[in-house]
């Protein structure tokens, strides 16, 4: 652990690869990462509020249970990583790429995702309310009983993904403008009480 801590120079770490770090319950609040990569780091319960994020890439990470609250993110990637109940709620993501990665039961309630691939992901139980999705693509993702009341997501593209039981506005405005499969619109229309035969 404090490989990264005596790393922090007035806020920032830059330039650096971790490997196999292992920290707990540390405040990072407002600390800047730019060029960095994590690899098979673990960040349990931490806290990265108002961080920033910048060229940085995480490959079979764990941020579990970790705070992003009003965070910022560009040119980031997440690959093969867990994260599952951690909170992004207010934060930015410009040119974010996730794959192959598990966020079950995070909270990413008014964020911004812009230019970012989401992909090959489970976010099933996931909070996105008051998400806008902008020049975004998702593929494969699993969004089963995922939270989505207000979110934009116009252009998205959800046909090969899954989207059970999602919790939305009772006349699904959320999927103005994006695509779905025929098996989807079944059980979309299923949400107006309307039952196909």
């Amino acid at each position: 652990m404090n490989e990264i801590i005596e790393l922090i120079d007035d806020g920032l770490v830059s330039f650096e690869n971790f490997n196999n770090l292992e920290i707990t319950d540390y405040d990072f609040s407002k600390i800047e990462f730019e060029n960095i990569e994590f690899r098979n780091c673990i960040f349990n319960n931490c806290k990265f509020n108002k961080a920033y994020f910048y060229q940085t890439e995480f490959y079979n990470c764990d941020l579990s249970n970790s705070d992003f609250k009003d965070s910022y993110f560009k040119n980031v990637k997440i690959v093969s990583s867990k994260a599952v109940g951690t909170n992004l709620y207010n934060s930015i993501f410009r040119n974010l790429h996730i794959d192959d990665s598990v966020f079950k039961y995070s909270n990413f309630s008014s964020s911004l995702f812009e230019d970012s691939r989401l992909e090959n992901t489970d976010f099933s139980e996931s909070i996105f309310s008051s998400c806008k999705f902008k020049k975004s693509k998702i593929k494969e993702v699993n969004l089963k009983r995922a939270e989505i009341f207000k979110a934009k997501l116009t252009n998205l593209d959800f046909s090969d993904s899954n989207i059970e039981q999602l919790r939305i506005s009772e006349d699904l405005r959320e999927f103005r403008g994006s695509k779905i499969n025929s098996f989807q619109a079944i059980e979309l229309v299923g949400l107006l009480g309307i039952r196909v035969i």
